[in-house]
């Protein structure tokens, strides 16, 4: 929150003459909404289900703030309150529910198991003002007895569905959606939700009572734990020591964390949350790079995979300025990592439509692999979105991948589906 703070006060000095009311933007460079379901209530299920009900609690925020007559004197204290008290802690809520019921729990289903979750209330002094998030909020699974590898994709699930959330906003932030400041932070959140984990969990060489701890329900110190006992036969962790491999993938993801702070898009975000908050203006396009008359965002991220910690490069592009034809975003990305295994790579890309037939829509993804666990592998997801007609709106989407760690898709090889429905809110 005090990084919040100061980008409201840079960006208020800023922009003084947004000040003026700036009207408030067409209803379709707002987030479209989009439920889903699938056999496994997935990851990218409470990517849809999260965001929905967050944009949704934001419109209505919006229309009550919009009542009040605002002045410059009044707009940041105004601002701060609501950001403080109302748009983060909202954020987190939808933050930790997207993380424990469909990362943690998503996985579990997918393997067997039956799971369950908990929630609290984000209104705690720690979480209001110290950015915590374990106010209650808990994941719990059984009813199959799991093996190593699925432990280790359980536990790395939460953060996972966290990085996927982000992902999926920062390429409708690329393609020039205007999001709000309860948004905004819940994308700033989901996105550094994997450097907050690791540098707030006890060191394990300095307090390594502190890591043994957290073994007990943690995620990084259960992640390396199972990672461990993968390919040495223990989990490494004991109230007064970690093994020398335990440590060695402890600095990575250490380093990881650390990197992925420097992703341009969170800095960007967070400027723009904090010019929202100072300014009160209406939701705008957030700022990014031009290559030509195209928008660009590089995404960096770190990921807790099977055979270790990697960090994702993803470089997303709009579509032409003013264009209607063609996608609104696409990107390559590639995925390095390494392990006890050895080193690891992926490589894809994804665009929001590759073709288009009267009313029919058609995206997706594609992804190739090495890895040690599985060799060399890929995986395609297509999306087929109804524009117009009696099912407009329709969304299905469905894909097949050979045996391989695709963050953010199906732990198993095989086919995949999913259907949802995607709308303009009235506003």
């Amino acid at each position: 929150m005090l990084a919040l703070l100061a980008a409201c006060l840079i960006a208020t000095g800023a922009e003084p003459a947004a000040q003026q009311p700036v009207p408030p933007p067409p209803v379709d460079q707002r987030p479209r909404l989009t439920v889903s379901i699938d056999p496994d209530r997935s990851i990218d299920t409470g990517a849809d289900l999260t965001f929905a009900v967050l944009v949704s609690v934001s419109d209505v925020e919006q229309r009550a703030f919009s009542r009040l007559e605002r002045t410059a004197r009044i707009n940041i204290p105004l601002g701060i309150a609501k950001a403080v008290l109302l748009d983060h802690p909202i954020a987190v809520f939808m933050l930790v529910l997207q993380h424990e019921a469909f990362g943690h729990g998503g996985r579990a289903r997918e393997f067997g198991a039956t799971a369950s979750f908990t929630m609290g209330s984000p209104w705690t002094l720690d979480a209001l003002f110290n950015g915590g998030t374990r106010f209650g909020g808990g994941a719990s699974w059984g009813g199959k007895e799991t093996t190593l590898e699925e432990r280790g994709r359980i536990y790395a699930g939460g953060v996972e569905a966290n990085t996927r959330s982000a992902t999926l906003i920062e390429r409708e932030l690329v393609a020039g959606t205007r999001f709000r400041t309860a948004e905004l932070l819940y994308y700033l959140r989901s996105r550094w939700y994997p450097s907050q984990y690791v540098l707030r969990t006890p060191h394990p060489e300095a307090d390594p009572a502190g890591f043994f701890a957290e073994s007990s329900s943690g995620d990084v110190a259960n992640y390396l734990g199972e990672l461990n006992r993968k390919y040495y036969g223990e989990t490494g962790i004991t109230p007064t020591n970690v093994s020398p491999t335990l440590l060695i993938e402890y600095r990575r993801l250490r380093r990881h964390a650390l990197i992925n702070l420097a992703t341009p898009g969170a800095w960007l975000a967070l400027w723009s949350a904090g010019r929202d908050v100072g300014i009160g203006s209406e939701a705008r396009p957030m700022p990014a790079f031009r290559i030509g008359d195209r928008r660009f965002l590089p995404l960096v991220n770190a990921d807790w995979m099977v055979d270790g910690g990697a960090v994702s490069i993803e470089a997303i592009f709009s579509g032409p300025a003013n264009s209607t034809n063609g996608p609104r975003w696409f990107s390559v990305l590639t995925r390095q990592g390494n392990g006890p295994g050895g080193r690891f790579w992926n490589a894809g890309a994804a665009t929001e439509r590759i073709a288009q037939w009267k009313s029919l829509s058609l995206g997706g993804e594609i992804e190739m692999w090495r890895q040690p666990s599985f060799g060399t592998g890929a995986g395609v997801n297509a999306h087929l979105s109804v524009r117009d007609g009696w099912v407009k709106g329709l969304q299905i989407y469905g894909g097949v991948k050979s045996d391989g760690d695709w963050p953010g898709r199906p732990a198993t090889s095989g086919g995949f589906f999913r259907v949802g429905y995607r709308f303009i809110p009235r506003r």
